[in-house]
């Protein structure tokens, strides 16, 4: 599952549906995204990403294709750059 992906959704307070039709796509393939049963076409992923405001949350629109452990590293290195910016 792309715990990351929920949490950004959650913290948007955003349901699939919302997010579906703010990207332009189904409730269902948001869902198989989620759950890692699919994976956005490039231009897709840039569009919920730039919806969504991924920056915000350290990340972009690569994170589609990243595996669990790249995000994990990914989070502990945004974690590392906030903390050493103070």
């Amino acid at each position: 599952m792309r715990i990351w992906f929920k949490k950004v959704r959650d913290d948007l307070k955003l349901t699939q549906a919302e997010i579906a039709k703010k990207v332009g796509v189904t409730r269902q393939f948001i869902s198989m995204i989620e759950s890692e049963v699919a994976s956005p076409h490039p231009d897709t992923a840039k569009i919920i990403a730039e919806k969504l405001n991924f920056k915000k949350y350290g990340y972009d629109w690569t994170m589609f294709y990243s595996s669990n452990d790249q995000v994990e590293e990914r989070k502990k290195s945004n974690s590392y750059r906030k903390a050493s910016a103070k």
